[in-house]
């Protein structure tokens, strides 16, 4: 008999054992210190540009955008060309600057 009780309380460790490989994952990522262009006030299609090259399109899953420290000229273009914001913007490290419309 305590063989037995032995053998169902290992079998029972096991698979309590075994049950956490089953467990949630959570990643833990370190937090970003760029500066981000919060472009939430844009149309959906919008595309983010910064000193020249395309950054982004708004979505609605995507409105903030990572960008480096420093003066950049940031422009945005409807989803059909036309311009909506363009100007010459400071970020400093762990800033956001909202974009609006005009």
């Amino acid at each position: 008999m305590k063989k037995t009780a032995t053998a169902a309380l290992l079998l029972a460790a096991a698979a309590a054992l075994s049950a956490c490989g089953a467990m949630p994952h959570h990643d833990t990522v370190a937090a970003s210190h760029s500066p981000v262009i919060d472009a939430s006030a844009m149309p959906l299609g919008a595309v983010i540009f910064v000193d020249g090259r395309p950054i982004g399109t708004v979505s609605k899953d995507q409105t903030r955008f990572a960008t480096d420290t420093g003066t950049h000229m940031v422009r945005v273009e409807a989803a059909n060309g036309a311009p909506i914001f363009s100007g010459e913007l400071y970020f400093s490290k762990n800033t956001t600057r909202k974009i609006d419309l005009p």
